[in-house]
């Protein structure tokens, strides 16, 4: 059981990122179209997939990873634990934030690109210290 959970929590986690990278493109690439009805479906369709499947992941990922401390028997106190629930956390706000600022014209917001670098920069440190067990951030706990 223990291995099948982390097989998902390991797939979805990489898929996230994919897919955050991937929507990211999409909406800066629809952006510069000149059809204003392509961007109104883009942003439609990424808006639904923050909502629809961005932030059930990451709810996914709190259950999993959750899981897997206890099953594995690693302490909460373990420093990379701490920094990924805390990344988790801030890359959940972010997606909502870049949810909400899809409601404005993308071009002119360059806090939507900020956001989005972001939101691929904390998924990114999450990965580097599961796989490390290891943090980029471990002057804070010596």
């Amino acid at each position: 059981m223990t291995e099948l959970v982390k097989f998902l929590h390991v797939m979805l986690g990489t898929t996230l990122l994919g897919l955050v990278i991937a929507s990211y493109f999409y909406v800066t690439k629809s952006s510069s179209s000149k059809s204003i009805l392509t961007y109104q479906h883009t942003i439609k369709l990424t808006r639904l997939a923050d909502l629809g499947i961005f932030l059930p992941i990451i709810l996914f990922e709190f259950i999993t990873g959750t899981f897997l401390i206890k099953a594995l028997d690693i302490p909460i106190t373990t420093p990379w634990i701490i920094v990924a629930y805390t990344m988790l956390s801030v890359a959940t706000v972010l997606v909502i934030i870049n949810w909400r600022l899809k409601t404005m014209p993308i071009q002119s917001k360059p806090s939507y690109h900020i956001i989005n670098g972001l939101i691929i920069l904390v998924l990114c440190l999450i990965i580097h210290d599961a796989v490390m067990h290891n943090t980029l951030f471990h002057r804070f706990w010596q």
